[in-house]
């Protein structure tokens, strides 16, 4: 099965952080799991979804792989379809920050007691590495993934404490992995940044340029941190 850039990047982390048995967050149509479970890289999973629809696509495709006894399908919201330790892992991609936070907060009895996460936010990724941070969880790992044009913030997160985050780690990603898809994105954000400058000034809106200006240049240290790295 071939995964998508955003999902082979998540499977990679899991080979890399092998665990016996995870569980899939709003698996969808099933793929990711089945993918670990085909390629040796856990021995058991749980596929779990909210809906109906994407449940039974998932449910299919696990049957059609001869996968039903080492892949569980499992109807539910969020962590709540899992009992305290029955996995080791779980991914949660494809979901809002906020989103995932709120997960996070509802089942914190399992949450705590894993290995390690994985989570995927689609948006509001500021706000879910405040919340973690808040919450006392700890981003070990994170990569920034392209598929097509958009940029997929990726995040592995323990059980613990984070030193105090800045504005950068915050908005512009904490502990992340150096790479070209990183250095991309931090390029993107500085086109951005550079079009909101540019719209402040015909705007005359001197007060907020300021404070756009010292964004811009946080985002261009950052840039050369990373491209610096990546030349070594």
């Amino acid at each position: 099965m071939k995964l998508s850039p955003r999902l082979e990047a998540i499977a990679e982390i899991i080979r890399q952080n092998p665990v016996h048995k995870m569980a899939d967050i709003g698996t969808d149509h099933g793929y990711l799991p089945i993918y670990l479970v085909e390629n040796g890289i856990v021995q058991h999973a749980i596929a779990s979804d909210l809906n109906v629809g994407p449940l039974e696509s998932a449910r299919g495709a696990v049957d059609e792989a001869g996968l039903g006894e080492m892949i569980d399908v499992r109807l539910g919201s969020g962590l709540e379809t899992l009992s305290v330790k029955e996995v080791q892992s779980v991914v949660v991609a494809g979901m809002g920050g906020v989103l995932i936070a709120s997960l996070l907060a509802q089942s914190a009895l399992v949450s705590r007691e894993l290995d390690y996460m994985i989570l995927q936010p689609m948006q509001a990724q500021a706000e879910l590495r405040e919340w973690l941070q808040k919450s006392h969880y700890d981003i070990v790992e994170a990569r920034v993934v392209r598929e097509g044009d958009k940029y997929y913030d990726i995040l592995k997160v323990k059980n613990g404490s984070m030193p105090q985050l800045d504005w950068s780690d915050i908005n512009l990603g904490y502990r992340v992995v150096p790479s070209q898809d990183y250095r991309a994105y931090l390029e993107y954000r500085i086109d951005v940044q550079n079009q909101v400058i540019e719209g402040l000034k015909k705007g005359k809106r001197w007060e907020s340029l300021v404070t756009a200006h010292q964004t811009l240049e946080a985002m261009r240290e950052r840039l050369l941190a990373v491209s610096n790295l990546l030349s070594q």
